[in-house]
């Protein structure tokens, strides 16, 4: 999915404690995405899935989560 390779921009782009959301991944790509952006930050806080389509809503770690 883009998504996972947009990961690192997504991280330069959002403030810590920021949200992101992400739409347009099959249901099937949701927790890969998710993954993807782990490294940089991100948690997952909300997925929502229609008719096979996931969107999901991400927090950034605050600045005092990072390592």
């Amino acid at each position: 999915a883009a998504h996972t390779a947009l990961a690192a921009r997504y991280a330069d782009l959002v403030s810590p404690g920021g949200a992101l959301v992400v739409g347009g991944l099959l249901d099937a790509e949701a927790d890969g995405v998710t993954a993807a952006l782990a490294p940089h930050g991100f948690r997952r806080r909300h997925a929502c899935s229609v008719d096979g389509w996931t969107s999901l809503e991400c927090e950034r770690a605050p600045l005092r989560d990072h390592a």
